[in-house]
């Protein structure tokens, strides 16, 4: 674990998500629309990140499989834990959910050390 308490994600790769589409026959190429924040940018341990695709999501084709992360200390330098939180469907300011829309909350530390978080 680092000694460093601000340690920081770094989003790495989005691959393919399995389905998509809600429409039976008209799927068509997903592409990763928006980041927040932007692909390469620096996630502190907290922090939800979201993604925009061009279609909407089949949240059980969503996991560490296909949206990948790499754990970093604030330094930038590879750690060797694992990132862990959860993924669900992102909601606009009324509660609905954004079918198109994922967003991933890493699991918060619950001890003074923060090792044991996202």
């Amino acid at each position: 674990m680092a000694d460093d308490p601000v340690r920081c994600l770094l989003f790495v790769a989005l691959t393919c998500l399995g389905a998509c589409g809600s429409g039976a026959g008209t799927e068509s190429q997903l592409v990763v629309l928006d980041t927040d924040p932007v692909d390469g940018g620096r996630v502190f341990l907290n922090q939800p990140v979201r993604f925009t695709f061009s279609n909407e999501i089949d949240l059980q084709s969503v996991s560490f499989s296909s949206i990948a992360f790499a754990a970093m200390d604030a330094a930038g330098n590879p750690l060797s834990e694992s990132v862990t939180g959860e993924f669900h469907f992102a909601r606009d300011g009324e509660g609905r959910e954004l079918h198109r829309t994922i967003e991933f909350v890493p699991r918060t530390p619950t001890n003074d050390t923060f090792d044991n978080g996202g």
